[in-house]
Parts: C-alpha cells; structure tokens; sequence
C-alpha cells in the first residue's frame, strides 16, 4: 500500500480512532521494552492485575474489544520493531484494564519437529482480541488474569 494511501485512510478515521492507534503504539513500545529488559518473574504479577473499575463485566462490550483489536493490529502492522504475539496481547491487555474490561493472556507452546514454538493470546470473555491465528496449534500452559 503506498503512502498516498495510508494516508488517505488516517484521515477518513475519526480521532478516536487515530487516538486509539496512538495509545496502542505506546503500549506495544512499553510491552516490547518490559520483555527486553524485566525478568518474565517482574511482569507476571502485572499481567494477574485486575482493571480498575466497579466490577466485571459478565459479557466485554464487543465494540471496544475490536476497537482495540483493530488499533493493536493496525499499530502493530507499522512500528518499526518486531510487534509479535506476546507484545500485543500484553498491550490489548494494558488497553483494556485502562476501560475497566478484564482479560485473560494466555500462553501455549507447540512442537514442530525438534522445536517448540510458543504463542500468546488474550481473551476477554470467550472473545480472543488478539492472537487468535495459532491458537488451535498450540497447547495452553499459562494463563494471567
């Protein structure tokens, strides 16, 4: 897609949207700097967090999770550093605690020959908001939230 295009799409986005995309490029840019640099022992205990709020929500609002799907995946697609599964699903997580909308970021790992390949996603309800590709692939062996 050129550039005369991507920019024709940022302005037909609302500035909720745009505002949105710009709060997913931060958390991706937090969640790649805690995976570098913290022991996986400092961020667990962040990820088991609970959202601020007065309650949780039986059923997540379906129009914020794919409004944060959406900017988690958008802004993923463009930063210039490598944007995988662990580093969206912990920033979908951060995005929607902010909302007072729980979510579980789950891990799994698969065998694929001599090699494990490992995965994450994150549920907020049964809805999987980033992540979803892999799931079935993968055997689930934590869960935060």
């Amino acid at each position: 897609m050129s550039l005369r295009n991507k920019l024709s799409r940022v302005r037909q986005m609302s500035g909720a949207e745009r505002w949105l995309i710009a709060e997913a490029v931060v958390s991706l840019g937090a969640a790649r700097a805690m995976i570098l640099l913290m022991p996986f022992r400092w961020i667990a205990p962040w990820l088991e967090r609970k959202p601020r709020g007065s309650g949780r929500p039986a059923v997540p609002d379906p129009v914020l999770t794919g409004s944060v799907r959406r900017a988690v995946t958008i802004a993923a697609n463009h930063v210039p550093w490598n944007a995988v599964c662990l580093p969206q699903a912990m920033a979908a997580k951060f995005m929607l605690a902010l909302r007072g909308c729980p979510s579980t970021l789950h891990l799994g790992v698969a065998r694929t020959g001599a090699a494990l390949t490992a995965h994450a996603w994150l549920e907020a309800g049964n809805v999987i908001v980033v992540g979803e590709k892999g799931v079935d692939a993968v055997t689930p062996v934590a869960r935060f939230g």
